[in-house]
């Protein structure tokens, strides 16, 4: 089965990625892979939010960190 990251309707994702900061708005957001942790480690005010919160992004094993 193929996966689309759009296979949701992308506003409704955005809105959930912005659920975890309302009065917030990212210059940046960075998709970390594994391998990865020592950058996401030096982000200040990091978010880390896990792909299975957010609607029609398949990987359960990595996260998303805004800022």
């Amino acid at each position: 089965m193929s996966h689309s990251l759009f296979s949701q309707n992308p506003w409704y994702s955005a809105d959930i990625i912005r659920s975890y900061k309302p009065d917030f708005t990212p210059r940046v957001a960075f998709i970390l892979g594994s391998g990865l942790g020592a950058l996401a480690d030096q982000i200040e005010d990091a978010v880390a939010i896990s792909y299975e919160k957010i609607a029609g992004i398949p990987c359960q094993y990595c996260t998303w960190s805004c800022r």
